[in-house]
């Protein structure tokens, strides 16, 4: 053994249900800390000069980036922040573009809002990676988003770590009753010669 140290050999259920309770605890507490939802906030300010307000400029930028698995679903609501009431200017004026992870545009969204208006914009990963999106807005929006999976990974784990842990807790019991067993079995011919 390389590092010349001796261990009691570790049965197969113990391991088992180890493996199985920190998975079971790992993604229990993920599950109830959802890490596929964000939110943020775009606030663009009216600026002035001799106090009056100038009109506002066009700001672009990068909004999220989202690490997306093929089949995955992304759902993007905004809505208005702030109105900056400038006219002939609606409350926000947006386009929103999605990029593959292979940098090609693949959807573009106008958003138009009047003053407590919201939109939702939804689109699907065709392959695994990163996507981007960005923006060009005139106006303050608050975003939000969020990714709907499509394998059911955050209810699959605690499933498998109950099982070995379930697994693991039986077969300790069953091989604790037969060590009984033939303890007793022992005791008995010992006592009848």
């Amino acid at each position: 053994m390389a590092g010349g140290g001796h261990a009691p050999k570790v049965a197969v259920h113990e391991v088992a249900a180890l493996i199985g309770a920190v998975l079971l605890i790992s993604s229990l507490t993920l599950l109830f800390i959802p890490m596929y939802k964000q939110t943020g906030e775009i606030q663009q300010q009216v600026s002035y000069d001799n106090g009056t307000a100038l009109s506002p400029k066009t700001e672009s930028g990068n909004m999220v980036a989202l690490d997306l698995l093929e089949g995955d679903s992304v759902s993007l609501k905004i809505s208005v922040a702030e109105c900056l009431n400038q006219e002939p200017y609606n409350c926000v004026s947006a386009t929103l573009k999605v990029y593959s992870p292979g940098g090609e545009k693949i959807a573009t969204h106008i958003v138009e809002l009047e003053k407590e208006g919201s939109d939702e914009f939804k689109f699907k990963a065709n392959q695994s990676g990163t996507y981007e999106i960005d923006y060009t807005i005139l106006g303050s929006i608050e975003w939000e988003v969020q990714v709907n999976r499509r394998w059911m990974q955050p209810y699959l784990m605690p499933l498998l770590g109950a099982a070995l842990l379930g697994w693991g807790v039986w077969q300790g019991q069953q091989m604790a009753a037969e060590e009984d067993a033939q303890a007793g079995t022992e005791g008995d011919e010992e006592a009848s010669v």
